[in-house]
């Protein structure tokens, strides 16, 4: 499983499929938004509602909204 964290100052994405994506920074992810190839994106509670609210592809988890767990199998 591939867990890739994206931080400020950390905007290099990987050149192969990412499993989990980690957002911490918000500006970072709407940068390289093109380049991302991950399964599963989960954005930090750092992240605000109102950016969450920018995305058209609501397919991501907040953890405003709780844990995210997935099996690793």
């Amino acid at each position: 499983c591939l867990v890739y964290f994206l931080f400020n100052g950390n905007e290099q994405m990987p050149n192969k499929p990412i499993d989990v994506l980690y957002v911490n920074d918000f500006k970072s992810f709407i940068m390289n938004k093109d380049d991302i190839r991950a399964k599963h994106i989960v954005f930090s509670n750092d992240i605000l509602e109102w950016e969450l609210n920018k995305l058209t592809d609501k397919n991501f988890h907040s953890l405003r909204t709780g844990a995210y767990i997935i099996d690793v199998k």
